[in-house]
């Protein structure tokens, strides 16, 4: 699963729903204070929610990023409203892919499975502010045309299911959301007549499930039969479902309407819930769990730093970790790491110890044997060796992908080009480039989230695209704007086309 979008609506300045598209490298730029800060602060904030065990499904305030409470993120215009903050997926094989994590059916080998295209799947989470508490109150899950809306009350009692605008009851069902996390677990707890003594609980809406699916098959079918046949057909989105449906055995063709197809869709899209969340959970976990964050008030390098024996995988998110990230590298962690220091810098630089438990950084320019102390070659070395390091961790120490052969992973970086002279920040879109080149040789889907202030990085990028080094298609710029009178934040995008140059750009957007 990719996730396109990051979808944001009464959070911050973004009043409105709000969807922020991700390529490779989206670049956001705008004005002091337009809201590129709190879109970028959502993967740090995404991520420690993750990695931090808390009370509620987001940790506001981390070791990564510090928003406050959800009283500091809701909009202003309406501090009553619900925060929503979800995705938009594409998905290849996405029934397949919840096959594998369904507990109730069992996909029937003699069914032959037709190829799938990717599905749009869109996961909305739904956050309430009780006094400066978060309450998790419920998801909007839509699936290509198919929009699922589920409620529960302070308990995690499900109160509401409602199916692109149709409810369906809940009486003598106990539905319960666990809803700790970023993504919430479904489960109900069964009669002993519902499972008939075995030890499986049956989805949700199993008995109208199987009314339905026997409607479309031979009437002289035994009850045992038909029901061996529906306990073993899964989800389909509706566009499918019914040239799914004409695969089964036992089926009467004429009887496979669009009404019926679109019954059956709905019913297995609400008794695979459980599944269909955990198999969401699982992509985001993974994603975010790769994902890393720098800052803009980065810490400067010191002459000296203590040696930790601790595991390093990422920087923090003010560098401060640099010196111990790159002592922690072996030789080829080492050349992969100066590969990207090369293409920012045109420099290399290593670890080396200084003493007892001590480990200095050290510089060393092209063409020279000789190597100099960071702290001697100017502050602007400082800031960027955290950038290029955070981007290392990023794309060399990511999660072990077991169940698929690719993964996902956000970098995302405020200002980057902070103290650095105008050709070296030009230098940065080299590297943005050389990284995404490299991460999809490797099948790592590496999205690149940038905040700046410099010209040269997006003129550079544009420069690329016309010398056929990156594609049009992997770049996007975002302008942020926000109404002077209104407070209110807004996106436009704007794309290279193949010549490298954006024929909408605001002009004087730049200049004094």
């Amino acid at each position: 699963m990719a996730i396109k979008s990051i979808i944001v609506e009464n959070y911050r300045g973004f009043h409105k729903e709000t969807q922020l598209d991700v390529k490779p490298i989206t670049i956001l730029i705008g004005r002091n204070s337009s809201g590129k800060s709190s879109l970028i602060r959502l993967v740090p904030l995404l991520q420690q929610s993750i990695s931090t065990a808390s009370s509620a499904p987001l940790l506001w305030d981390g070791d990564l990023v510090d928003l406050g409470t959800i009283t500091d993120v809701v909009s202003r215009k309406s501090p009553k409203s619900e925060v929503r903050i979800g995705f938009l997926f594409s998905a290849p094989d996405f029934s397949k892919q919840i096959r594998a994590f369904s507990r109730f059916f069992y996909y029937h080998e003699d069914v032959a499975e037709l190829s799938e295209d990717s599905t749009d799947v869109k996961y909305i989470m739904r956050l309430a502010n009780d006094n400066g508490r978060t309450l998790f109150s419920g998801v909007t899950l839509r699936i290509n045309s198919q929009e699922l809306v589920v409620d529960w009350d302070d308990n995690g009692l499900i109160n509401r299911l409602e199916l692109n605008g149709e409810r369906y009851s809940l009486d003598n069902l106990s539905m319960m959301a666990s809803t700790g996390d970023l993504v919430p677990s479904i489960s109900r707890s069964p009669s002993m007549s519902e499972t008939g003594g075995r030890t499986f609980t049956r989805p949700f809406f199993y008995p109208e499930f199987a009314e339905a699916v026997e409607k479309v098959l031979h009437g002289r079918l035994s009850g045992d039969k038909a029901d061996f046949i529906a306990s073993r057909l899964g989800f389909y989105p509706k566009e499918r479902m019914k040239e799914q449906l004409l695969q089964l055995p036992h089926i009467v063709k004429k009887r496979v309407t669009e009404a019926k197809s679109a019954e059956i869709s709905n019913l297995s899209f609400i008794n695979q819930l459980p599944e269909i969340l955990e198999y969401i959970k699982e992509e985001i976990q993974r994603c975010f769990l790769n994902s890393a964050y720098i800052g803009p008030a980065r810490a400067s390098t010191e002459r000296f730093d203590r040696i930790q024996e601790l595991a390093v995988d990422r920087l923090a998110s003010g560098g401060e970790n640099t010196a111990v990230y790159l002592h922690s590298m072996n030789d080829s962690d080492a050349a992969t790491f100066n590969r990207l220091m090369n293409v920012a810098t045109g420099h290399s630089v290593k670890a080396e110890n200084s003493g007892p438990n001590h480990v200095s950084v050290l510089v060393s320019a092209p063409g020279t044997t000789e190597w100099e102390n960071v702290a001697d070659v100017g502050f602007g070395f400082s800031q960027i060796i955290p950038v290029v390091a955070q981007l290392h961790a990023v794309t060399e120490r990511h999660v072990d992908n077991k169940r698929r052969s690719s993964s996902e992973a956000f970098y995302a970086v405020e200002q980057p080009e902070l103290h650095l002279h105008p050709a070296m920040q030009g230098n940065l879109a080299d590297l943005f480039a050389s990284a995404v080149n490299n991460a999809n040789d490797r099948q790592l889907g590496l999205r690149i989230l940038a905040e700046t202030h410099s010209q040269n990085i997006v003129t550079s990028l544009g420069f690329m695209i016309a010398a056929g080094n990156l594609q049009a298609d992997d770049v996007s710029i975002v302008f942020v704007e926000k109404d002077s009178e209104s407070g209110e934040s807004s996106l436009r995008t704007m794309a290279f086309d193949e010549n490298g140059e954006i024929p909408n750009w605001p002009i004087g957007f730049f200049s004094v």
